[in-house]
């Protein structure tokens, strides 16, 4: 017995329900007034750079670290950052301080040829 295709969009409907429209009114802004104009974020300075960084680690680890995050209203990367910056300092306590690698010097893809 085959089906009529043509049915989908009812049976779909049927499915799902109707919907009433929604109709929401927007605000209205007179065109003579100014809306807000956000302001742009300062620039960070050359000594307070972010770096990104994409691993993967254990599943239920990174579960535990969403639940402390949610529980006490922190972000993932506060999380991070503290946990990276304890292993440092043990580090360093054990080993002795550790250099910062120097930048590398940006080449030219014109030199390359």
């Amino acid at each position: 017995m085959a089906k009529d295709k043509n049915n989908i969009p009812e049976v779909m409907a049927g499915l799902m329900g109707t919907l009433p429209p929604i109709e929401e009114e927007l605000p209205s802004t007179p065109a003579n007034e100014e809306l807000p104009v956000e302001e742009k974020p300062a620039k960070p300075s050359k000594k307070a750079t972010k770096a990104t960084i994409a691993t993967a680690i254990d599943g239920a680890l990174m579960e535990k670290l969403r639940g402390i995050s949610l529980k006490e209203g922190v972000t993932l990367k506060d999380i991070y950052e503290l946990a990276f910056s304890r292993f440092i300092q043990a580090y360093e306590e054990k080993h002795g301080p550790i250099k910062p690698r120097k930048p590398r010097k940006k080449g030219s893809i014109s030199d390359l040829l």
